[in-house]
């Protein structure tokens, strides 16, 4: 994502149904609570300049925004 047409970061989603398999489950336990449809989301801010601004909050809120319009309700 970019602020101002400057990239600050990236955000990204994945789904965790694929990885409710033995060999994840293994190393992470929680993914077998979760329902299979459940769309888990990463964040980086790259510039530890930039931390602390509310850019983050404001980037995850616009996301879930979008995944919710796409129909998703379980994201964590």
């Amino acid at each position: 994502f970019s602020v101002d047409g400057v990239p600050l970061g990236y955000i990204q989603c994945w789904f965790i149904g694929p990885h409710q398999t033995p060999e994840w489950a293994a190393d992470n336990p929680w993914l077998m609570e979760l329902p299979s449809d459940t769309v888990g989301v990463d964040l980086s801010i790259g510039d530890p300049q930039r931390l602390g601004q509310g850019i983050g909050t404001a980037v995850l809120k616009a996301f879930v925004q979008r995944l919710r319009g796409e129909g998703h309700t379980n994201i964590i």
